[in-house]
């Protein structure tokens, strides 16, 4: 019996390291995503950086875009905007969200956002739901959005 009792905690210890990861996000459809958004732009990812929180408990990516187009709200927003993400990596040391959109420099893109209610930054509505691609290397132009984070 205490054979069955170590090879029983043994396989425990060895599972307990497998991480499940998953995020459930509500369908959005690009109607309520206009609506619901408090700012939408078109603009070019110029800068991406992690930051730690005050408190050193999270680590944040923060996104500059350049605005090329504001097709809703932003009226203060003059040339570029700042996009905060729970998740990143500094010093070896990462916090992934699964779900989150993927910037990548030099990137074109169409963002749905979120003003924070008391930071100057925005969050992207619905995660990764609420960021397309443009890609002008193809006449005409394509739009694309990637879900596969979203589960």
């Amino acid at each position: 019996m205490d054979y069955i009792m170590r090879y029983l905690l043994c396989i425990f210890f060895c599972m307990a390291p497998l991480v499940a990861s998953a995020t459930t996000v509500i369908s959005l459809s690009i109607e309520k995503m206009a609506k619901e958004s408090d700012v939408i732009v078109r603009g070019v990812v110029t800068q991406k950086k992690s930051e730690w929180n005050k408190a050193r408990t999270r680590i944040y990516t923060l996104t500059t875009l350049q605005v090329g187009e504001r097709l809703k709200g932003g009226q203060k927003i003059v040339d570029q905007l700042t996009i905060r993400q729970l998740g990143g990596e500094i010093d070896g040391i990462g916090q992934m969200v699964v779900g989150n959109a993927r910037f990548s420099m030099g990137e074109e893109v169409l963002v749905f956002l979120e003003k924070h209610p008391t930071d100057d930054v925005y969050v992207v509505l619905g995660m990764a739901q609420g960021k397309y691609s443009i890609d002008r290397s193809t006449t005409p132009p394509s739009v694309r959005r990637n879900m596969k984070t979203l589960h």
